[in-house]
């Protein structure tokens, strides 16, 4: 068995609707209702799509508030990324790294977060 790339990844929160309108805002990912309230969105790689999603804890049970895992998403143009997050308040530190430029914020739910510049 290989794994070849993350097919998904659900964060959790107690208002996934203004979290996932919170993502439409900030970063421009295009979020879409499915059912319990559970919003998605999908991103294409070279290797497949990764699905993004945002469930209701209430699905999620055990749950807890805020995460240990940090989220990076790759981008092609990581100036107007940052420039688009602090247009909506979001605080961002940048750091330049030997594997290239990060961006790291947090989302309105305590999950943390990192943009990677291609």
């Amino acid at each position: 068995m290989t794994i070849r790339y993350i097919g998904g990844l659900v964060l959790v929160s107690d208002d996934p609707a203004g979290l996932a309108e919170w993502y439409r805002e900030a970063l421009a990912l295009p979020f879409v209702r499915q059912e319990h309230d559970t919003w998605y969105t999908m991103l294409r790689t070279h290797e497949g799509a990764v699905h993004l999603g945002i469930s209701p804890r209430s699905l999620v049970p055990d749950a807890s508030h805020g995460s240990s895992v940090l989220v990076t998403l790759r981008v092609d143009d990581l100036d107007a990324a940052v420039k688009r997050l602090r247009d909506h308040d979001v605080p961002v530190q940048r750091q330049q790294t030997e594997d290239g430029p990060f961006a790291f914020f947090t989302d309105p739910d305590g999950n943390r977060l990192a943009l990677w510049g291609c």
